[in-house]
C-alpha cells in the first residue's frame, strides 16, 4: 500500500529529541512497549539521520522519500538515486518543488471533536493504550518554513519502530529492521480517505484489513495489550472508538 501523504512537512518538523524521549528499547517501565528509532543514511547530507517516512522509517526527509518514490516506483532517475550515473530525469529544481508542495500541504481538519460520542471514543482510545504508540500531540519546529514552525500538532504517531507480532510480519527484512517491526502509522486524516478515492478503502501496510476494527485486531506484539483491551470493550464502546478514528 502507498503510505498516506498527510502532514509530511509537519512530521518532518517534530523535534528529534521529542521522538527519542518516547523510545524505551529495554522496556524499562515494563509496559510491554519499546519503540526503536531507526537511523538511516541521508543521501543529501551524507550523514546518518533519524528515519521518519515509509512503513519501516526508511527515509529521513520528505526530499529523500520523494526522490526514492520517483526512482523505485516510477523509474525516474534523480540526483539522490542514480546508481548507473544516467541522465537525470527529475532535476533538482523539480524535486525541490515536489518536496515543498508536500511539506506545505495542509492536514485535513478533524471533525466533530466536541461531540459527546466522539469524546467517549477518544477516552476509550486512551484507556485501551492506543496512544502509547499513536501519540496524540507534539510541538513542531521547522526553521526553513515558518508555516510549519511552532505548531501544536496531532499526528497520532511516535515515528518509532515497534514489534507488531508474527501476524503482521512480512518477508522483506531491511537493514537493522526485523520483518515484525513497523513504524507507527500516523492516523490524522484517516476519516477523510473515503472522500478522496473511489477505490475500496484498505488498511495496514499490505491492505489486508477491510475495516478499522479488522486493522486493530491484526495488531500483535507490543500492541497485544491494547488489542485485548479493545476486544474487552462493550459493543457500543468499540463503536465509539471507531467513530473517533473516523472523525480524524
Amino acid at each position: 500500500m502507498s503510505p498516506a501523504l498527510v502532514g509530511m512537512g509537519l512530521l518532518e518538523a517534530i523535534p528529534e529529541d521529542s521522538i527519542l524521549a518516547l523510545s524505551d528499547p529495554e522496556d524499562s517501565d515494563g509496559d510491554g512497549i519499546s519503540g526503536m528509532p531507526r537511523y538511516v543514511f541521508d543521501r543529501l547530507t551524507q550523514t546518518m539521520q533519524l528515519g521518519r517516512f515509509g512503513f519501516k522509517a526508511n527515509h529521513p526527509s520528505v526530499l529523500q522519500q520523494s526522490a526514492a518514490a520517483a526512482f523505485f516506483d516510477m523509474g525516474l532517475v534523480n540526483d539522490l538515486f542514480n546508481p548507473e550515473d544516467e541522465a537525470v530525469e527529475v532535476n533538482a529544481t523539480v524535486l525541490k518543488q515536489l518536496t515543498t508542495y508536500q511539506q506545505l500541504a495542509g492536514v485535513p481538519a478533524a471533525r466533530n471533536q466536541l461531540d459527546t460520542a466522539i469524546q467517549k471514543g477518544f477516552q476509550h482510545f486512551q484507556d485501551s493504550g492506543c496512544q502509547d504508540c499513536h501519540r496524540t500531540s507534539f510541538e513542531s519546529s521547522h526553521p526553513a518554513h515558518e508555516e510549519l514552525d511552532g505548531q501544536i500538532i496531532h499526528p497520532f504517531t511516535d515515528l518509532l519502530l515497534h514489534d507488531m507480532g508474527r501476524g503482521l510480519a512480512d518477508s522483506r527484512p531491511e537493514d537493522g529492521v526485523s520483518v515484525r517491526e513497523w513504524r507507527t502509522t500516523p492516523l490524522w486524516g484517516l476519516g477523510h480517505l473515503k472522500g478522496i478515492t473511489n477505490r475500496r478503502i484498505q488498511y495496514l501496510h499490505d491492505g489486508r484489513a477491510q475495516t478499522l476494527e479488522e486493522a486493530i485486531l491484526w495488531h500483535g506484539g507490543e500492541a497485544s495489550r491494547s488489542k485485548n483491551r479493545f476486544k474487552r470493550l462493550k459493543k457500543d464502546e468499540r463503536h465509539a472508538l471507531i467513530s473517533f478514528l473516523n472523525s480524524l
